[in-house]
């Protein structure tokens, strides 16, 4: 494996996100950050993307016993290496949420609600890159379960529907996503 430009962004952000959530230890259980293995499914454009990595911070804001109400972000990384036409596809999803949760002894399954940016830029060795942008509404249902007090492993499928952005083709293969997300994370 190289250490490409990707996987060093990759890095950055990792370390800065360890480095974040370390020093909010002050505010015990209302923030999680998870890194997971993200896994585009179906028979899609998103479909043909090798997950990288996919990173995640979360806020509880509310609590109302057992149940949490708060907000996410998620970002992950995507590409494809084409040999046949030769080119390399890289993409990204950024993925704000809402989320809720709810805390039974050891298993917490949640929701979240929110909406997706997603980046891709084409890389041709003798042509001009080409890069476009789309959005929409994003689903998502997981759950985590707490390995030791603070550390927990998190499974979860988001479901996004595409609405808008660059030359978005009117085709339901291509504007319906999902992905799995198998993972684990801390919650400080």
């Amino acid at each position: 494996m190289t250490w490409n430009d990707t996987t060093k962004g990759i890095m950055k952000l990792i370390i800065a996100l360890v480095l974040f959530t370390s020093g909010l230890l002050a505010q015990t259980g209302k923030f999680s950050t998870t890194i997971s293995y993200p896994l585009p499914m179906g028979e899609n454009n998103f479909g043909q993307l090798d997950g990288i990595v996919d990173l995640g911070v979360a806020y509880r804001v509310i609590t109302f016993g057992n149940l949490y109400l708060g907000g996410g972000l998620n970002v992950g990384v995507y590409d494809e290496k084409n040999e046949t036409i030769d080119f390399v596809r890289k993409s990204s999803l950024i993925q704000p949420k809402v989320l809720v949760e709810l805390k039974l002894t050891r298993f917490r399954p949640f929701a979240g609600l929110g909406y997706v940016f997603w980046n891709q830029k084409n890389e041709f060795p003798d042509l001009e890159d080409i890069s476009f942008k789309w959005n929409g509404l994003n689903f998502n249902l997981g759950v985590s379960v707490d390995i030791l007090p603070k550390l927990f492993i998190v499974g979860q499928i988001d479901i996004i529907k595409l609405s808008g952005g660059d030359s978005l083709p009117d085709s339901s293969s291509f504007r319906n996503i999902t992905v799995v997300k198998i993972g684990a994370g801390v919650r400080l």
